[in-house]
C-alpha cells in the first residue's frame, strides 16, 4: 500500500497591519523563516535562499506578517 502523503500543509499566519488572519497552504520542501517583524519562505534546496514574502489578502501587505499556531484553529 502506497502511504497518502500531503503535498501542502497550513501555515496559519497573521497581518499585523489590518489584524487580519488566514491559512496559507505552504509545498512541502519549503521551511517557514522568521525575521524581524516578518515570516517569510525558503525552499530547503535552493543554495541562495531566495525570500518569498507571504502577502496579506485583505490589505496587501508583505511586512509584519507574523505565525500563529494552527492547533485549535477552526
Amino acid at each position: 500500500m502506497a502511504e497518502d502523503k500531503k503535498e501542502t500543509y497550513d501555515v496559519r499566519l497573521l497581518c499585523r497591519n489590518c489584524d487580519h488572519d488566514w491559512i496559507e497552504n505552504v509545498k512541502r520542501g519549503m521551511y517557514v523563516r522568521y525575521e524581524k517583524d516578518n515570516n517569510y519562505m525558503i525552499n530547503r534546496g535552493d543554495t541562495h535562499k531566495k525570500r518569498k514574502f507571504f502577502t496579506c489578502p485583505s490589505c496587501g501587505a508583505h511586512k509584519k506578517i507574523a505565525r500563529l499556531s494552527t492547533k485549535g484553529y477552526r
